[in-house]
């Protein structure tokens, strides 16, 4: 008898975005299966419903057509779980970022790019770019880019790498 490795139920009543919260968990799920080597998508089905606990199970029983493989069952969650993605609290949360003094540009910038996914702006990299602008740490950078404004996104990455 195999034994499964521990692994987070999903918590569906949580703090924050519910499809974000999902999408990253199904990541570690994904993740998981690589390491456990499980390719046999009615396997990663099985544990998918297994490590997602009572609450998600309890979704899934009211959801039509979710097949039999690890594919289907995760696209009909997510098609669930979307539409409670709330862009207006996703955009809040992007626009609360702020380059704390001892964080590098580059991981400031990570954190930007990755809350920018669920924000459906039309252009995420201008974004990102005014929120560098409005919250990096350096007032140098700041000076250089409100002045500069043919400045681009790389550009500007490339500028306080260099501060």
């Amino acid at each position: 008898m195999e034994i499964l490795p521990s692994f987070p139920t999903f918590d569906l009543h949580a703090d924050g975005v519910l499809a974000q919260r999902w999408e990253k968990w199904i990541e570690k799920l994904e993740i998981l299966f690589v390491a456990m080597n499980v390719t046999d998508k009615k396997r990663q089905r099985a544990l998918l419903l297994h490590y997602a606990g009572d609450c998600v199970y309890n979704v899934f029983t009211t959801i039509n057509d979710t097949g039999d493989t690890f594919t289907t069952t995760k696209g009909k969650f997510k098609k669930y779980f979307e539409p409670r993605k709330i862009i207006a609290y996703a955009i809040y949360t992007f626009r609360q970022l702020k380059q704390s003094r001892d964080e590098k540009m580059d991981a400031f910038v990570t954190r930007l790019r990755q809350a920018a996914q669920h924000c459906n702006f039309a252009d995420a990299d201008a974004e990102v770019k005014n929120q560098i602008i409005q919250n990096c740490a350096s007032q140098r950078l700041r000076r250089k880019a409100l002045k500069d404004t043919t400045l681009t996104l790389t550009k500007l990455i490339e500028e306080a790498r260099a501060i």
